[in-house]
């Protein structure tokens, strides 16, 4: 019960930040085509959560690895959809409480570089030559 509290909290701080800074379902629909089709097949995975808490020190290093950039554009596929530009070193506290609930995406802002955590707490990231997400 206290977990469910403070889940429901962070996210609603979560919110609170990004309300802030941009509206989050404007921003999600300006920047949500910009992201590619995420195919699971076509990606090694890794687990972010392992059943009691997430793995932060896999999901930064996945950021460190993929999102090497001062900002980065995250989308959570929640309803409603959330969309933000952060600094990098907030991505981590900003899409930790949606980990297992919601499908994320995170990009550098030239959409050459992706990160992708499922809503079944595995992630994944890529690069690409081109902004189109695919290579």
């Amino acid at each position: 019960m206290w977990i469910q509290f403070l889940h429901h909290k962070a996210k609603a701080l979560c919110v609170e930040y990004l309300l802030i800074m941009k509206p989050s379902e404007t921003y999600y629909d300006e920047i949500v085509l910009n992201f590619p089709t995420v195919w699971p097949e076509d990606h090694e995975w890794i687990n972010v959560h392992d059943g009691q808490a997430i793995k932060e020190n896999i999901i930064t290093d996945l950021i460190a690895r993929y999102i090497d950039e001062p900002e980065a554009l995250i989308i959570v596929h929640s309803e409603p959809g959330i969309g933000a530009k952060l600094q990098t070193d907030d991505v981590l506290n900003f899409i930790s409480p949606y980990i297992l609930d919601s499908e994320i995406q995170v990009s550098n802002p030239q959409y050459n570089s992706f990160l992708a955590i499922l809503k079944i707490g595995v992630a994944t990231g890529w690069r690409t030559s081109t902004n189109d997400g695919n290579g």
